[in-house]
């Protein structure tokens, strides 16, 4: 039985990105045939298949979506390794970052941001905006959309009995504050769902934990982020829901400041792979 190929953009060129594609490709080569997107100069070191693009990761992104939208049924799969955000926006691409990016050139409007690792998996109700206008951007229709793509997400998985943990907007389950959740009346509609909340988000965190929910929905990036990270910082991973396509990130960033060293841990990037075997 042949391998699954898996197409790996190697990120950007200032950061560990190329460093990290490398070892988890070559690492991950008994399991999948990983494919390397970037530039020729980083790939001396790995003996296996890659395509060499000019210019930087957004021009990476831009020709491994090409060859998934081309060619999907042989490549269905991606791994991306971390952008600079700020690299983007002085180069002017039209878009924040990957997530947006990849909706943008796909054409797909419904999405959402899953982070997972081996102990909870999270959706973003929202994504990457400034915290003060979280309330304008967390609305009913977001939180509708992030349960949909959610709910679909763990039919991925094989989980039957979804048991789903709502965050709420402020601490203590929005007690005492003006700009609260949307209504969730709205969740009645759901059949063959368990929901716990809105509540604080900590509560559903250490449910997550004792497995007694399999997703949590927050409602905003750091939020959802950043216990999870602390939970398991080396297996944290990022899925886009709704592609057309699989796509799989290491939840880590550039980290530039050990950039070139040969120092840089692939263990995220290894999980990425594997999570994208696994969908």
């Amino acid at each position: 039985m042949s391998k699954q190929k898996i197409l790996i953009t190697t990120g950007d060129p200032q950061g560990i990105g190329p460093e990290v594609s490398v070892k988890a490709a070559t690492f991950m080569q008994t399991e999948c045939e990983p494919i390397l997107i970037g530039s020729r100069a980083n790939f001396k070191s790995f003996q296996g298949e890659f395509i060499h693009v000019d210019g930087g990761s957004y021009e990476y992104l831009k020709k491994a979506v090409e060859i998934l939208t081309n060619r999907p049924k042989v490549y269905k799969r991606l791994v991306t390794a971390p952008i600079s955000k700020v690299d983007w926006q002085e180069a002017d691409v039209p878009y924040p970052a990957h997530t947006e990016a990849l909706a943008g050139l796909t054409g797909i409007s419904k999405y959402a941001m899953v982070f997972a690792n081996s102990k909870a998996r999270v959706v973003l109700a929202t994504r990457h905006i400034p915290l003060e206008d979280i309330p304008q951007f967390f609305t009913r229709k977001a939180l509708e959309d992030a349960i949909d793509i959610g709910v679909d997400f763990l039919e991925q998985l094989g989980i039957k009995n979804k048991r789903i943990g709502i965050c709420s907007l402020n601490p203590h389950g929005d007690e005492n504050c003006e700009v609260n959740t949307p209504n969730i009346l709205f969740l009645r509609k759901y059949q063959n769902l368990t929901f716990i909340g809105p509540t604080s988000g900590d509560a559903l965190f250490q449910k997550a934990v004792d497995d007694k929910l399999d997703l949590i929905i927050a409602a905003y990036h750091d939020q959802g982020i950043f216990p999870l990270k602390a939970m398991d910082y080396y297996r944290c991973v990022n899925i886009t829901v709704g592609l057309p396509f699989i796509r799989v990130s290491p939840g880590h960033g550039t980290a530039t400041d050990i950039a070139g060293q040969g120092v840089a841990k692939c263990d995220a990037m290894v999980e990425a792979i594997r999570w994208s075997l696994r969908l």
